[in-house]
């Protein structure tokens, strides 16, 4: 006799019939009667059968005691052999070294299953290191192709991150059991998995890895473009995946740009680079009729580009370079001065570097300059001009010094301040306290200051000053404490301070704890000459 179930509503409704909150409440409870008997057999038929298994799926949860490439994993089941729909869940016991791991299933009642690949989606090889010691992984019978199908990995596998030595452009990664992570044993099993490392050196341009000895392959960006200097600094984490159709490592970790919008302090300038002794700017060697633009790791060339305003605000762009731009600007022959600068392409970000013969201006204006070959760099509006004879382009290029040539040869080159702020690297001492004298410095400002200044430096201890305090030089007087009419100056290339010790005789000056009068300075050697320049903005 079969066993019968009866189910009946408490509450039935018509099509027409108006619902309400009460019948609603009836309609949720219904009776169920049960009659006739079942066997204890069709009650309590538990076993696990072919039919069952194709019909509803199984999942089965075994213990690995297998090799690396051999699991040899033991489930409860009355299967002889797994069918369509046999899910299979174990923890790894050693990590796989091979792209073919099979599994061997011992099923207890039903019998040993033969071994059987373990295959990715659509039937692909694993790659060495796919399967981790420790991992539990779920697998699924796959009737068809006769493989088991890897449907998960839990917790994934990790990006391996590999320990990096090298130099000149030539990573070499190591990875293996020292590390914690598996070894590359083929750049083909790489499976689009990527690795990472800390860089050990700064790129200077095109590089290669080697990982675990196989070989050395480029490292590209940009869908194989090869990298240039500063792209990778020391200390960078860069990660990065193997394209078997290009034969290349590509780079899926942003570079360190080259040039990238930031915000500033200073605007348009060359903020650090290469210094001599007294600080100033050593940006520009020659050999030749080449230039050639100093950078080194430890003291890297950093420049910033003014493009203007936008609605965020100041838009800015740094270059930054870390090795000398070998014979950046190859110079003409003809006796004149070149003006040297590093321009930034707008639209690719890529740096140039480039010269001409008129110098720059600098101003406060509503309209740069059309003529042709002229640069104009609006103050107000920070954006550089060139001219063409018709109209004025934008540009974004920042001037780093210039090159004079006389009998056709380079014979200097100059080196502009950083942050368009000078100091004089060297104080002039004051030849006699009874002579005229005309003092002048090189600003090295690339344009005209809108800001000097010339001051006395105490050389020691005298009229209560202290060796390097500063007094300037219009606060000197006359014996009679009356206004000397010296005078400084300034043009585009020089500062300048006339002493004028003939007519006005020795120079005075306050005592510098005194509120009384003005007292002589007594030796030439009391004080040195100094001075100091901005750009203004």
């Amino acid at each position: 006799m079969a066993l019968s179930i009866a189910v009946t509503a408490r509450k039935l409704f018509s099509l027409a019939e108006k619902i309400t909150t009460g019948k609603l409440n009836l309609a949720n409870y219904i009776t169920i009667a049960l009659s006739g008997s079942a066997s204890t057999s069709q009650i309590e038929d538990r076993a696990v059968t072919s039919a069952k298994v194709e019909n509803f799926g199984a999942f089965f949860e075994g213990t690995d005691s297998g090799t690396a490439n051999a699991h040899a994993v033991a489930i409860t089941s009355g299967l002889a052999a797994p069918v369509q729909g046999t899910m299979l869940c174990y923890q790894v016991n050693a990590t796989n070294t091979s792209g073919t791991v099979n599994v061997t299933v011992t099923a207890s009642p039903g019998g040993a299953w033969a071994a059987r690949p373990i295959r990715e989606t659509l039937g692909v090889d694993l790659q060495p290191g796919r399967l981790l010691a420790g991992q539990y992984v779920l697998l699924r019978w796959d009737v068809t192709n006769s493989y088991l199908q890897l449907l998960s990995v839990s917790p994934e596998p990790p990006s391996r991150y590999l320990t990096a030595t090298g130099s000149a452009n030539a990573f070499v990664l190591t990875g293996g059991t020292t590390t914690g992570f598996p070894s590359i044993y083929s750049y083909s099993n790489m499976g689009g998995r990527p690795v990472y490392a800390k860089a050990n050196f700064d790129v200077t341009g095109a590089t290669t890895v080697n990982i675990d000895g196989l070989g050395a392959k480029a490292l590209r960006k940009q869908g194989n473009t090869a990298l240039e200097s500063g792209d990778i600094v020391t200390s960078q984490i860069f990660g990065f995946i193997y394209d078997a159709t290009l034969d290349v490592f590509l780079l899926i970790t942003p570079v360190v740009p080259a040039s990238a919008r930031v915000v500033t302090s200073v605007r348009q300038t060359v903020l650090s680079g290469p210094v001599d002794s007294n600080g100033h700017p050593v940006l520009l060697t020659y050999s030749g009729q080449a230039v050639t633009l100093k950078a080194t790791t430890s003291d890297p060339l950093v420049v910033v580009l003014a493009a203007g305003f936008d609605v965020s605000g100041a838009v800015d762009y740094v270059h930054r370079l870390t090795a000398d731009a070998a014979s950046a600007w190859t110079i003409p022959t003809s006796n004149a001065t070149y003006y040297l600068f590093v321009d930034r392409d707008s639209s690719t970000g890529a740096i140039t570097y480039g010269y001409t013969t008129s110098q720059p201006s600098y101003v406060n204006d509503d309209a740069a300059s059309i003529s042709s070959g002229a640069h104009t760099f609006l103050i107000n509006r920070m954006k550089m001009y060139l001219g063409d004879g018709a109209a004025a382009a934008e540009k974004q290029r920042v001037f780093l010094g210039e090159a004079l040539v006389s009998g056709s040869v380079i014979t200097s080159v100059t080196s502009y301040m950083f942050k368009g702020e000078f100091q004089s690297p060297t104080d002039t001492a004051i030849s006699a306290l009874a002579s005229n004298q005309a003092f002048t410095d090189s600003h090295k400002l690339g344009l005209m200051p809108a800001s000097m200044e010339c001051v006395l430096v105490a050389q020691g201890s005298t009229l209560n000053y202290v060796a390097g305090d500063e007094v300037d030089v219009q606060g000197i007087t006359n014996s009679s404490y009356a206004y000397r009419y010296d005078h400084t100056w300034k043009s585009l290339t020089q500062l300048g301070w006339n002493y004028i010790a003939a007519t006005y005789g020795a120079p005075y000056i306050v005592n510098k704890t005194s509120m009384g009068a003005p007292s002589a300075i007594s030796a030439a050697g009391d004080f040195k000459v100094r001075f100091r320049a901005s750009r203004g903005w």
